[in-house]
């Protein structure tokens, strides 16, 4: 795996998350994130050693869900030389058919597709059914005969 970005010159399938599907996932954080904010400020009327420990756990649970969230990808690409290039706000990633071990679809008719990697999962935000990425998934499952895919085309 590495984190270069791909040439514009290799042809190959794309899928991009569709932009109001990407925008809701992140309004929804956002007002879980004003919800958290809630708590903090309604818990700063109080200052004693006790919450503390409280205000560190929410800040870690805020902390972490932002950045799991900008590490889902919202762009993937499948090139000619058998890799597979995923892109979302937080990272670029480039990974070697290879290194797919199962891809999951999505469970839900909005859901993440995810992607069992050698050291990591990689999750991508989409619509379940939708054409190009429909396109994207025979496309790996073409170039890798091998890969193994669990919930998709179920439906």
């Amino acid at each position: 795996m590495t984190a270069r970005p791909r040439g514009n010159g290799d042809r190959g399938l794309d899928y991009r998350t569709p932009a109001a599907l990407t925008q809701g996932f992140y309004a929804l954080l956002g007002f879980w994130t004003l919800a958290c904010l809630v708590l903090f400020v309604a818990r700063g009327a109080v200052l004693d050693w006790s919450n503390y420990g409280q205000w560190a756990m929410i800040g870690f649970v805020m902390a972490y869900t932002w950045y799991w969230s900008l590490g889902v990808f919202h762009s993937l690409h499948l090139d000619g030389q058998g890799r597979l290039h995923l892109t979302s706000p937080r990272r670029a990633l480039v990974v070697d058919l290879e290194e797919i071990g199962l891809v999951e679809g999505p469970l839900l008719p909005l859901g993440f597709v995810r992607l069992r990697l050698a050291r990591e999962k990689a999750y991508v935000l989409c619509r379940a059914g939708d054409p190009e990425l429909s396109r994207l998934l025979l496309g790996l499952r073409s170039a890798h005969p091998g890969l193994k895919f669990k919930h998709i085309g179920e439906r």
